[in-house]
């Protein structure tokens, strides 16, 4: 969501989404190789995480074109 804010990031916006999804992908495989959580318990937390983003982005999104037509 940071390019939609941040003018200068809009050309940084593949590059950040590979961050995003290497730091998530890393972690959720560190979370079952040290043994803290199962498959099941990273998947259903990744799906939990994706849909609130989505809502949230949802929500904002619209917020801000709602502001910029006042």
């Amino acid at each position: 969501m940071l390019p939609t804010f941040i003018k200068g990031l809009q050309k940084k916006t593949t590059f950040l989404l590979v961050i995003a999804i290497s730091w998530t992908v890393m972690v959720m495989i560190s979370r079952m190789i040290m043994g803290a959580h199962f498959l099941s318990d990273v998947i259903i937390g990744a799906t939990i995480g994706l849909v609130c983003f989505f809502v949230v982005k949802d929500i904002v999104l619209k917020n801000i074109s709602a502001f910029k037509k006042k």
